[in-house]
C-alpha cells in the first residue's frame, strides 16, 4: 500500500490513471448538464482503459517496487469504477 506510483510511466498506466482521475469532474459536470449518460461512456472506457493495461503489462513482475504500484493501481481501478457503477446504481461482482 505504500508502494509509490511514480514508476507507473508506461502509456496504458498513464491512460489508465487520467480517466480514473477525471471521475470527480465529470461528475460534477453531469450533474450540472443533467446529462447522466456520460457516466455510462466514463465507465466503459475506463474499462477499456484497465483492459488495455491488463492486457499489454504484467502487474507481478521482478521489480518489487514496480509490483507494488501496478498492484496500486490495480485496487484503485476497482474502486474507480466500482464508484461508476454505484452512481448508476449497479453492485460489481466480487468474482467473475
Amino acid at each position: 500500500e505504500d508502494a509509490s506510483v511514480q514508476a507507473l510511466t508506461e502509456p496504458e498506466e498513464v491512460g489508465l490513471i487520467r480517466r480514473m482521475v477525471a471521475l470527480p469532474e465529470l461528475v460534477d459536470s453531469m450533474a450540472r448538464a443533467q446529462e447522466p449518460h456520460h457516466l455510462a461512456h466514463h465507465a466503459l472506457d475506463l474499462a477499456t482503459a484497465f483492459h488495455w493495461f491488463y492486457d499489454r503489462q504484467r502487474v507481478l513482475t521482478d521489480d518489487p517496487a514496480l509490483t507494488g504500484a501496478r498492484l496500486k493501481l490495480v485496487k484503485a481501478a476497482k474502486v474507480v469504477l466500482g464508484r461508476c457503477l454505484g452512481l448508476m446504481g449497479m453492485t460489481a461482482p466480487e468474482r467473475m
